[in-house]
């Protein structure tokens, strides 16, 4: 089994790097083309598709809140691994 440390080490080795969330960013674009996409959606939609798109984003809102508990508790677990390696000498990473 690999240490935390590897795993993290290898989990930030990649080709795309981490953008931060500024205005000029890939998720700042994304957003304001989904947002747009929405407000002509919303504008075609008679009044009963609108309660029917409402109870989706509310059912969709459920689900991504599930998917972020998730991806907490397994960071924490990770945090607590990583911890408990390090206290353990962490095979020469405090020496």
């Amino acid at each position: 089994m690999n240490t935390v440390m590897e795993l993290l080490y290898r989990s930030t080795r990649t080709d795309n790097s981490l953008e931060a969330h500024g205005p000029d960013s890939a998720y700042a674009r994304e957003h304001a083309i989904r947002r747009e996409i929405i407000r002509s959606l919303l504008e075609s939609m008679t009044m009963e598709q609108k309660v029917k798109f409402d109870e989706y984003g509310l059912a969709d809102n459920r689900a991504r809140e599930i998917l972020n508990f998730e991806s907490f508790c397994q960071a924490f677990h990770l945090g607590a691994q990583l911890t408990a390696e390090l206290l353990q000498g962490g095979n020469g990473f405090l020496r």
